[in-house]
């Protein structure tokens, strides 16, 4: 009658096991870190956007030295302008820019001016 062996786990099986659950692991892992910083650079850009889309309407606004309450698109941005008096000054403004972003309505971007404005030459919006 033959002797049955019974089925052991050999050493060099649970190396390739421990290799392989290791370089699973770095795979996973690396392609979290990847997905993350996909997701970060995207954000990013949007908000690089919004910023360069509001100093172009603040150049504008400069050069023609004018400045209004308005609201412009610029694809899926709306770029909002608020003027708020300063005080009590009479010509003191604070020049308020927001990128909003349409679809999430989230403010990627603000930036807030104090100007001299002529009182004839303005909305003011509060």
């Amino acid at each position: 009658m033959p002797v049955k062996r019974l089925h052991t786990l050999r050493g060099s099986t649970m190396i390739e096991v421990v290799v392989g659950f290791f370089l699973i692991s770095l795979a996973v892992g690396l392609t979290t870190v990847l997905f993350n910083q996909v997701m970060n650079s995207s954000v990013l850009y949007s908000r690089h956007r919004a910023y360069l889309a509001v100093n172009n309407l603040v150049e504008k606004q400069q050069e023609q030295n004018t400045y209004e309450a308005v609201s412009e698109e610029y694809g899926d941005l709306v770029i909002e302008v608020t003027l708020t008096p300063f005080g009590e000054k009479k010509k003191l403004y604070i020049v308020t820019y927001q990128a909003i972003q349409k679809e999430k309505k989230e403010v990627l971007y603000k930036r807030q001016l104090l100007k001299q404005i002529k009182p004839n030459d303005h909305e003011t919006t509060e």
